[in-house]
């Protein structure tokens, strides 16, 4: 079952397998025995010799000892300190897939789990024409920060000046942070300028300080993502500096992979570090 829940853990787990099994759909492994404690789950191995418990979701039986995978799965379980928040995205059989602040997953039984309900200190919603000013003194300011000036850049963008219009084309939307009533950061997407029709940009997404380390790139990336999803969108696309390592953690952490070259003609040639997410 798949969510995105926040838990706290309320005592201490240490993973206990060094190389763990891990699949994805179409492999063969090999079967061994039945967890006594949580039965929907088997022993198993891969043809590379990695070994570890596997949902009987994640498989089909072939024969007696063999089966074909039918999913992408990893066994890795998280080590977690008393008190540690994660995040659950997928629960099978009592234990929930979690990632914890640094980006790390891994599985973790549910017991050692508990339901955290927050209040969070800021509030999403779409952007309006009384933002724009905001929104571009916000982009101008944060982009500098990372040496993302001059030609090649985003903050040179006409649109910098009238996000609220710009996003109000098909295909595209832009979000803002607010905090205490004032604005503190924005987000969005819209087509990849001379790229396939399902595939969208991510675009201007930038924090001022004090609302960093929040959760609030979490949040803004899950409302970006689910507005491409919505317009059609199979993949996602950025373009971001090496510099920016607090970004690419967030990226990292929404399922983005990196690759080697761009994708499109965005015109930011002084990106050097390229994303694609598979919606």
């Amino acid at each position: 079952m798949r969510t995105h829940s926040r838990y706290r853990v309320t005592t201490s787990y240490q993973a206990k397998y060094d190389n763990p099994i891990r699949f994805e759909s179409g492999e063969l492994i090999e079967l061994g025995g039945r967890d006594s404690e949580y039965p929907e789950f088997l022993w198993a191995k891969d043809e590379k010799g990695r070994e570890g418990w596997v949902h009987q979701s994640k498989f089909l039986v072939t024969s007696e000892k063999k089966a074909v995978t039918t999913a992408h799965y990893d066994a890795a379980e998280l080590n977690a300190r008393p008190g540690e928040l994660v995040t659950a995205e997928e629960m099978l059989g009592d234990w929930s897939w979690c990632s914890n602040s640094e980006g790390k997953k891994g599985w973790l039984p549910n017991h050692l789990l508990e339901r955290v309900t927050e209040v969070l200190p800021f509030a999403i919603r779409a952007i309006e024409a009384k933002d724009d000013a905001v929104m571009a003194e916000i982009i101008r300011s944060v982009m500098p920060e990372f040496g993302a000036v001059g030609d090649g850049f985003a903050i040179n963008d006409p649109e910098v000046d009238w996000m609220s219009q710009a996003y109000a084309e098909p295909r595209c939307a832009y979000f803002v942070v607010v905090m205490d009533g004032v604005v503190k950061g924005g987000g969005g997407i819209a087509p990849l300028v001379g790229g396939a029709p399902d595939i969208c940009e991510l675009r201007k997404m930038y924090f001022l300080p004090e609302c960093r380390g929040l959760g609030a790139g979490n949040a803004l990336m899950a409302r970006c993502l689910q507005a491409a999803r919505m317009h059609g969108f199979k993949r996602c696309y950025l373009e971001t500096l090496d510099s920016m390592k607090d970004a690419q953690k967030l990226y990292v952490r929404c399922g983005f992979t990196k690759q080697c070259g761009t994708l499109g003609n965005t015109g930011h040639g002084g990106c050097d570090t390229f994303y694609v997410l598979d919606l």
